[in-house]
């Protein structure tokens, strides 16, 4: 596959006691055509229902939308039902122009307020090929959790390269991380993440 992006966010490392725990409460995402689909999508927003979120829980967002034309498209902001706070790291953003990779972007909330039911994204270009949306709650034991690092990965190699076994985080200094990876492509689709 020719052309990828791979977006690593070694997000949240949680440094806690060695027995703490961090456990995945949910991880919906968006279908095929809930977005948009290529060559029909007339939005710039896509809103993502989850089931309601817990109180003191830490949640991550992933968006992947494609750059059309000669400008790349920017997430401008990522909300969620309940008002809260959602950080763009900027070490896991990267727009590109055209439509070689696009646009992908995360956000992390580290305090979810209880009840949360949708995640939102917008973005500034009308694009017609829709987006992606991700999102994971976590729970977890202990004091606090903290943002650890963030890097990306651009591989626009002419020839096909498969797999792009050179993706790997660094500077991970929690323990206990939790690593959410984001992957966009211009041309392929994904087949899997292994370790």
């Amino acid at each position: 596959m020719r052309n990828q992006l791979l977006i690593l966010i070694a997000l949240l490392g949680v440094p806690l006691a060695a027995h703490a725990t961090i456990t995945e409460v949910q991880h919906p995402f968006t279908s095929s055509t809930q977005c948009g689909t290529f060559g029909g999508t007339t939005t710039t927003t896509c809103t993502l229902p989850v089931a309601a979120t817990g109180i003191g829980h830490f949640g991550i967002v992933t968006v992947a939308v494609l750059s059309k034309g000669g400008s790349p498209t920017h997430v401008t902001s990522i909300t969620d039902n309940k008002g809260g706070t959602w950080l763009q790291p900027s070490g896991c953003y990267f727009s590109d122009t055209g439509d070689r990779v696009g646009t992908i972007a995360c956000a992390y909330n580290l305090t979810l307020a209880a009840g949360v039911t949708a995640i939102s994204a917008n973005w500034d270009i009308l694009t017609n090929e829709g987006a992606r949306l991700d999102f994971r709650e976590y729970s977890y034991s202990g004091a606090s959790v903290a943002l650890d690092n963030t890097g990306q990965l651009l591989n626009v190699s002419t020839s096909i390269v498969n797999p792009i076994v050179w993706a790997k985080p660094s500077g991970l200094t929690g323990t206990n991380d939790v690593i959410v990876q984001a992957i966009g492509s211009g041309s392929g689709t994904q087949a899997g993440v292994t370790t």
